[in-house]
């Protein structure tokens, strides 16, 4: 593991969102999602992925 950080896109709720990643993204390169609030520099939530 090791990737470079990887912006997907904005999250305008958090009812439940789904993003697109973008085209040839490498998974096996990552083992976490974060979800970080760039407006106030704050951690909101962060997992695993399955494998």
């Amino acid at each position: 593991m090791g990737g470079l950080p990887l912006q997907v896109g904005s999250v305008k709720t958090f009812g439940g969102f789904i993003l697109d990643l973008p085209p040839n993204t490498d998974l096996q390169q990552y083992s976490a999602a974060v979800v970080w609030c760039e407006r106030f520099g704050e951690f909101i939530s962060a997992g695993q992925f399955r494998n």
